[in-house]
């Protein structure tokens, strides 16, 4: 009988790994387990509002291992969540390669997996994203054009700028408009230094005043403006970050409803006419390598979430929570659940932690 079972057993592992070896695409059951359990935690909370679905992974830093999978894997939940987008908030660990085409290899892998998702997806450029090398750095358009691809833009009216990675799209039922971020916009071809450059407020200025009614904006980047987005050695307020100030003064203004100025760039913004159902959501990012959100005075909402790699326990900034497991035989990926008629998000995490891991939001 021992002798049978162990058989079957064998039999059983060896027809897996024969299903991984033929399907590039291949997804491990204990995917789907844990998406149907989050999946159940979200019905309950739900029931019958409208909801805008957005599944979320980040930091999956694949140059060692290929956690590049994770994107089909988070692709292959569609079929349970059926997600508005889903959004990569980078981090893919170029700047480790050594030459050029090791770079462009390793961009390929992340594109093949995430190419299994057909529907509209977001990414935001990472500090790990770009490599100055001396015969040929790979910039912020290669990269661009690996996770941005012109088919998937066309196709889903996708506005992205190659040169400074920043770009938006609209969703339909519920109505929301998504903007990805450039945290690391510092003016030029590789994404190197936090902040936000001049074109880019103009661009969030611009798309936080075409808003029509009743539509919200949920906000996604790779860091945030706010102290709580770095590690504790190196903390990413606004005064960190180049043009932060400024950044955060639109941010206010819009949720106040407000005009404003910036005297050094003779900028100007005017959310005044801006219908009042017009929320802002929250400014959502990784980066830290562990969880964390907090909830400024002037009403922004700023969520990191762990992702991937790991954080020496003396660089963890106060009240943040980290979770250890083993990429191998789970996930860690984020279901960003929002409600933008009632003005609440909830986010379910999908594997690592779960249900203790999920964090309520109002705005």
């Amino acid at each position: 009988m021992l002798y049978s079972i162990l058989i079957f057993f064998l039999i059983t592992i060896s027809c897996e790994r024969n299903e991984q070896f033929k399907d590039p695409f291949y997804v491990p059951d204990y995917v789907y387990k844990e998406a149907q359990i989050t999946w159940q935690r979200y019905r309950n909370w739900a029931q019958e509002d409208e909801v805008c679905l957005i599944g979320m992974v980040t930091d999956l830093h694949g140059y060692w291992n290929d956690r590049y999978k994770q994107l089909s894997y988070l692709a292959a939940t569609d079929s349970i969540f059926n997600w508005n987008c889903l959004m990569f908030l980078g981090d893919t660990s170029l700047d480790l390669v050594t030459n050029y085409e090791e770079g462009i290899a390793l961009l390929n892998e992340y594109s093949i997996y995430l190419s299994r998702y057909d529907g509209i997806y977001g990414y935001t450029i990472g500090n790990h994203d770009v490599k100055r090398l001396e015969d040929k750095s790979i910039t912020n358009e290669i990269v661009a054009a690996a996770f941005m691809p012109l088919s998937q833009r066309e196709k889903y009216n996708i506005d992205f700028n190659d040169k400074y990675c920043f770009g938006s799209f609209d969703l339909d039922n519920p109505n929301m408009r998504v903007l990805l971020v450039n945290s690391l916009d510092n003016k030029g071809e590789l994404s190197l230094r936090f902040g936000y450059s001049s074109t880019q407020l103009l661009y969030i200025i611009d798309k936080l005043t075409s808003l029509s009614e009743g539509q919200c904006v949920a906000i996604f980047s790779h860091s945030i403006n706010n102290i709580i987005g770095g590690w504790a050695s190196s903390p990413r307020a606004p005064q960190n970050n180049s043009n932060g100030s400024i950044y955060e003064n639109i941010l206010n203004d819009f949720i106040a409803k407000k005009s404003g100025v910036n005297t050094g760039y003779g900028m100007k913004w005017d959310f005044t006419k801006v219908p009042a159902s017009c929320k802002l959501v929250g400014n959502m990012a990784g980066h830290t390598h562990f969880d964390l959100q907090t909830k400024t005075p002037d009403g922004i909402n700023y969520i990191v979430s762990q992702g991937y790699a790991d954080v020496p326990a003396s660089e963890r900034q106060p009240n943040s929570v980290f979770t250890s497991f083993n990429s191998n035989n789970q996930v860690l990926f984020e279901c960003i659940a929002i409600k933008p008629q009632k003005g609440e998000m909830k986010y379910f995490r999908i594997g690592a932690g779960g249900a203790q891991r999920d964090r309520t939001f109002t705005f």
